[in-house]
C-alpha cells in the first residue's frame, strides 16, 4: 500500500479493502480490544490476519492460538489512516482509450452486465464492482478489466479480460501474477 499510496499510482477499491475498512472501522470502536469475531470471520481468514499482524497491532497468543491486540498508538494510527486512504478509492477507473470500440474500464470484479446502473443505483453497483463472479455478456456497452475471480491463465475476450491468475494460490496450481498493458496511443 505504501508503494501505490506514495507513487500516485491508481488504483480500485476490492472486496478485501472493503471487509477491512469495515473491520477496522469496528476495531477502532473497541481499541484496545479486538472487535467481536463473529460478524468479522471472513475478513480475519481472507488476508485479515496476515495484514494485523504486518502492522504489528497484533499477535498470535502461543499458548491458545488466539489473536491478541498490541497497544501501540503510532502504529494502530497508521492502520487507521491506511483506512481512510482505501475509503478513497473509487470502485471503477474509467480510462479515456477505446479497446474494440469500447470505453476501457478497469473494477475489482466484473461490471458490465451493469454499467448502466452505476449513477443510479450505487448499492447495487458496489456489491457488483466488490463482489460479482459472472463474465460479461457479449453487448456490455464497456471493455472491462478485472479481477476477482481466479483462473489458471489470463481470460482476454473482444469485450473483457479477467486478469486474476490467483497468485497467492500457488498449492492450488495458479500462483501467478498477471498485469495488461493498455496500450495508450
Amino acid at each position: 500500500m505504501n508503494f501505490v499510496k506514495s507513487n500516485n499510482h491508481l488504483c480500485v477499491l476490492g472486496n478485501h479493502e472493503k471487509m477491512m475498512i469495515e473491520y477496522v472501522k469496528e476495531f477502532e470502536k473497541t481499541y484496545p480490544n479486538l472487535p467481536s469475531m463473529v460478524y468479522y470471520h471472513r475478513w480475519i481468514h481472507n488476508g485479515g490476519k496476515q495484514t494485523l499482524l504486518s502492522y504489528e497491532v497484533i499477535k498470535v497468543d502461543k499458548s491458545d492460538g488466539k489473536l491478541v491486540c498490541l497497544e501501540d498508538e503510532e502504529k494502530f494510527q497508521k492502520l487507521l489512516d491506511d483506512v481512510l486512504w482505501l475509503e478513497t478509492l473509487p470502485l471503477y477507473l474509467e480510462l479515456k482509450v477505446l479497446k474494440n470500440d469500447k470505453a476501457i474500464v478497469v473494477s475489482h470484479a466484473s461490471i458490465a452486465n451493469i454499467w448502466h446502473l452505476k449513477d443510479e443505483k450505487e448499492e447495487v453497483f458496489e456489491e457488483y464492482a466488490l463482489w460479482n463472479r459472472k463474465e460479461p455478456k457479449l453487448d456490455v456497452p464497456i471493455f472491462d478489466i478485472f479481477g476477482h475471480t481466479i483462473q489458471k491463465e489470463v481470460d482476454l475476450t473482444k469485450h473483457f479480460i479477467n486478469i486474476d491468475t490467483g497468485c497467492c494460490y500457488t498449492k492450488e496450481g495458479y500462483g501467478k501474477l498477471s498485469a495488461y498493458c493498455v496500450e495508450l496511443n
